[in-house]
């Protein structure tokens, strides 16, 4: 087991990509056996707990000179990213106070999601698609769910994938900028 001491962390901001990212790599290396501060989990799970809107999404991120809507990608990233870090608190240290929060965060993100289920989303990062599929397949997997409100996500996913697809085997990506 490899023990990670904590270090001071600068004012928080930044954006819900990288975070998403960045939980997905806290637990690939939390399952090979480095353990993290408590506090330092504690502080990531806060991040989404902060930043979720109160319909239940989660947009690009805090610092962002304009305040753009929720979208499908950061919100499956949110739920996403919450249901991981409690799984490793969880294994750390018994469920405190935030444990229902981040609970009741998820289930407003389900419910956000599969409301506003779509692979091509008005709003997006910098890719609609493929970036969207990544994220709602991630949602899935780690929620456990074969269907995002009334969509089996894996089947409609691997279909428009299929349908987008380019004679050369590629896809086109849709670039855009929260526009």
């Amino acid at each position: 087991k490899i023990e990670l001491t904590p270090r001071p962390i600068p004012k928080p901001t930044g954006d819900n990509s990288n975070t998403q990212v960045a939980a997905l790599g806290l637990r690939i290396c939390s399952d090979a056996g480095v353990q993290f501060p408590a506090a330092n989990l504690d502080r990531a799970r806060s991040w989404w707990l902060t930043t979720q809107e109160k319909e239940g999404g989660w947009d690009y991120g805090a610092g962002e000179t304009e305040k753009n809507p929720a979208y499908i990608s950061m919100t499956a990233g949110g739920v996403g990213s919450l249901l991981l870090l409690q799984n490793l608190l969880d294994r750390q240290k018994p469920r405190d106070s935030k444990a229902q929060a981040a609970a009741s965060a998820v289930e407003k993100g389900l419910h956000w999601a599969a409301e506003n289920f779509t692979f091509h989303p008005k709003y997006a990062v910098y890719m609609k698609a493929p970036y969207s599929h990544y994220s709602i397949e991630r949602l899935g997997i780690l929620s456990g769910q074969d269907k995002i409100g009334p969509h089996p996500w894996y089947a409609e996913g691997a279909f428009d994938l299929l349908k987008s697809q380019k004679s050369d085997g590629g896809w086109t990506l849709t670039r855009v900028r929260n526009k």
